[in-house]
């Protein structure tokens, strides 16, 4: 269907939508040694996480320098990431500090903690190159520590200049952020079979704007509401 859209002469609207990404990043999944290479686009569930890193540290190695600067802000330690070569397998390390003043030691990514490996692969995902036209990031703050989750949303903030990023999130750490527009915050609500995605009540778009309360404040005092529609006032948790 997309091949026939830009063959009919809708090359613009084939660049969009081939364009889109969407992830779910699976840390298991990141743990399976691949065959070396390089990559430009990262897989959904973030499977050629180090050949993608590989090609971004030669062909734009300033994104993968931020991608290295977020990892340190978000995991304490951390150092770099090396991609080794061993028996044709891209096999990312981690130096991570000891802590002790003693030097620092490499770990493989079969050894790294989820958190870890969801917070690379989504860095590598918001920093890939090209960029996508839009990406979807599936509850990007899971398996991280609260305090992690403002560098990632700075992160995100970021690359949004590069790329439109569309979030889903219960989290309430996350929108605890007061750099977040109300306007960039929708609220879901599921009811008989549908699904209703819109803007937030006017008075908690107010609250928001007017730094009275975050997000993330107003979800823990009892969750986001909807603005009035077809069945109004209904409580409903962000997107």
């Amino acid at each position: 269907m997309l091949h026939n859209l830009s063959s009919l002469g809708f090359g613009s609207v084939y660049g969009a939508l081939s364009g889109i990404r969407m992830y779910h990043i699976d840390p298991a999944v990141l743990r399976v040694l691949r065959p070396s290479g390089q990559s430009s686009t990262l897989l959904p569930e973030g499977a050629n996480v180090a050949s993608v890193l590989r090609g971004l540290a030669q062909s734009h190695p300033e994104l993968a320098d931020r991608i290295q600067g977020y990892l340190r802000a978000i995991v304490p330690g951390f150092e770099r990431i090396e991609i080794r070569q061993i028996a044709g397998l891209g096999v990312p390390y981690f130096k991570m500090s000891s802590g002790d003043g003693k030097g620092s030691t490499n770990f493989p990514v079969t050894n790294v903690s989820d958190g870890t490996l969801r917070a690379l692969a989504i860095l590598v995902a918001l920093f890939q190159a090209p960029a996508p036209t839009l990406q979807l990031l599936e509850e990007p703050e899971t398996a991280l520590h609260p305090g992690a989750t403002g560098v990632l949303l700075d992160a995100m903030l970021e690359a949004s200049e590069r790329s439109q990023i569309l979030v889903t999130t219960h989290s309430a750490d996350l929108l605890d952020q007061k750099d977040i527009p109300d306007e960039s915050i929708l609220a879901v609500v599921a009811e008989d079979g549908t699904t209703r995605i819109g803007p937030l009540d006017d008075s908690e778009r107010s609250a928001i704007r007017d730094h009275l309360f975050t997000a993330g404040e107003l979800l823990r005092t009892g969750g986001l509401h909807l603005a009035p529609g077809d069945t109004p006032n209904q409580r409903a948790e962000p997107a």
